[in-house]
């Protein structure tokens, strides 16, 4: 159960990065923060399946 809550928590504080992003006109306006939140840690979770470190 802990893990639950900490990659729960680990999420929300990335969707909260993601609005102050939008907030400060670093990223476009009208990103959906939940989608990109989790399409960045499922970039990050599955990278090793397409990785290739000799190109």
């Amino acid at each position: 159960m802990k893990v639950k809550k900490n990659r729960e928590l680990f999420r929300k504080n990335l969707e909260e990065m993601i609005r102050e992003g939008i907030a400060q006109k670093e990223f476009q306006d009208g990103l959906k923060t939940e989608i990109v939140a989790f399409t960045i840690l499922g970039v990050m979770n599955w990278s090793y399946q397409w990785f290739n470190p000799s190109g």
